[in-house]
């Protein structure tokens, strides 16, 4: 088995993946991607609409408020401030990127004022694509991609994450790092019909999926040593037929296309589909959470 070592593994090859990795190298950590797709996968690049951020002078509070009266009572008000005061430098940081907004912002349902950011109907391509060149431009011994990477285990010593075991086109990898940051929707978190057999198609395919653990509360405390609050978000996600399918083959620890067992996962997942379907589709409802604290 071949071994790696690095300062912070991230396991999750979406923007939000992309995006932490060429953060946390921006710091100097050394660190490995690992990706079941080719960069950049997950869903952001299917994503027409715009980014939201403050970007003119003073409008910060304006579109807190905004958005605190658009969320109806689930909006937690601290984890409000906290993206709207860092959305303008991300913003900022993807432009740098190379990542063409249009010039004038957009007025849209909820906000106040012009706020809404695009690239024309393919925003979230653009991100995507925009990380993945800066990905493979920054590619060198302290940033490493592993591509077509399926996580099988999480290493565990002293109650401690220090690494996963991997599978690649190459063959097996173990990665021992200092940090491991996963990177994922909780559809699990979420009870529902779908979600019910959805969870019964997973486990008959992974066995009973090694990655869900309680490994965010036990490890949090170690990164933000001072405290953090934890903020969930509950969505509802749509999804066709094919949607269903894509969704399945963009996460780490289940079959994808081309695989051997692919073919039955597919039949698994229409069964699934025909059995919840409603108004021509299915939704896969899960939460995504935010935890915030101070890093000393």
């Amino acid at each position: 088995m071949k071994m790696l070592e690095t300062e912070l593994l991230v396991v999750g090859g979406g923007v939000a993946g992309a995006y932490a990795t060429l953060t946390a190298r921006s710091y100097g950590a050394d660190v490995i991607l690992a990706c079941k797709t080719p960069l950049v996968g997950g869903s952001t690049r299917w994503a027409q609409g715009g980014i939201a951020a403050p970007l003119a002078e003073g409008d910060e509070d304006a579109h807190a408020q905004d958005t605190v009266k658009a969320g109806r009572g689930l909006c937690e008000p601290e984890a409000v401030q906290a993206f709207v005061r860092d959305a303008r430098s991300h913003v900022e940081t993807l432009r740098d990127l190379g990542v063409t907004f249009s010039p004038h912002a957009t007025l849209e349902g909820g906000h106040s004022r012009a706020r809404i950011r695009h690239q024309g109907d393919a925003t979230g391509h653009a991100i995507s694509l925009a990380l993945a060149e800066a990905l493979q431009a920054g590619r060198s011994p302290a940033l490493r991609v592993l591509e077509h990477a399926f996580v099988r285990n999480l290493r565990v010593s002293g109650g401690a994450v220090v690494g996963a075991d991997l599978l690649t086109p190459d063959g097996p990898v173990r990665v021992r790092a200092g940090q491991v940051l996963l990177v994922w929707n909780d559809w699990r978190a979420v009870d529902t019909p779908f979600n019910r057999t959805y969870g019964e198609v997973v486990r008959a395919f992974t066995g009973d999926d090694p990655l869900r653990t309680r490994v965010l509360e036990d490890e949090l405390p170690q990164h933000l040593p001072g405290g953090f609050t934890r903020h969930t978000f509950t969505h509802g996600h749509p999804l066709m037929r094919e949607g269903l399918r894509a969704l399945a083959t963009s996460v780490s620890y289940l079959p994808n296309r081309g695989d051997e067992t692919y073919p039955a996962l597919e039949r698994a997942l229409d069964g699934a589909f025909d059995r919840h379907a409603h108004g021509g589709g299915v939704t896969l409802a899960y939460q995504t959470q935010a935890f915030l604290g101070r890093l000393d």
